[in-house]
């Protein structure tokens, strides 16, 4: 399934289970940092290990992975007081987003199919130098996907700031 920016779906439409991945591959020449932020029900980090990011690889639980550009999720483990995933992309150093060249998110099954797929380019964005992907969230006691692509004009650190973490 394509699904474009701003569309929601409930994750039942896309997986059986709880237990999936998300791939981000975004196509840039200056690095691009990767972090999914845990979130409590008050869109806050309640706690700094449940950023997931290159210098902590592992949620607190195990229920969070990230090896390389993937995130490898099983939501049945996660604690209750988790209620949103924000997956980001900041570029370190110089550029903006702006400037990227196509890219995707993917969503893939427990067994490595590709469930669904996320198209974009730096066209959507101008100067900023963040990008919110995509959310997992709880709703009436079922996870659904947003795909926000949603820009935000400063970088990883400022992300963590905006989501209640220390630097």
């Amino acid at each position: 399934m394509q699904i474009s920016q701003g569309q929601r779906i409930p994750l039942s439409n896309l997986i059986q289970g709880r237990t999936l991945s998300v791939a981000i591959q975004i196509k840039s020449s200056p690095t691009v940092d990767l972090a999914c932020f845990a979130l409590d029900a008050f869109g806050k980090l309640s706690d700094a290990r449940n950023l997931i990011f290159y210098n902590q690889r592992i949620s607190p639980c195990g229920s969070l992975r990230q090896v390389g550009a993937q995130f490898s999720l099983k939501l049945s483990g996660l604690p209750s007081s988790i209620e949103r995933l924000v997956f980001t992309a900041s570029i370190d150093g110089e550029g903006a987003m702006g400037n990227i060249r196509p890219s995707t998110f993917v969503i893939k099954d427990r067994t490595g199919e590709v469930v669904a797929t996320c198209p974009f380019a730096g066209n959507i964005f101008g100067a900023e130098k963040s990008i919110m992907v995509a959310d997992l969230y709880r709703e009436d006691g079922h996870w659904h996907l947003a795909s926000n692509l949603q820009g935000f004009n400063e970088d990883l650190t400022a992300l963590v700031r905006h989501y209640g973490g220390r630097c």
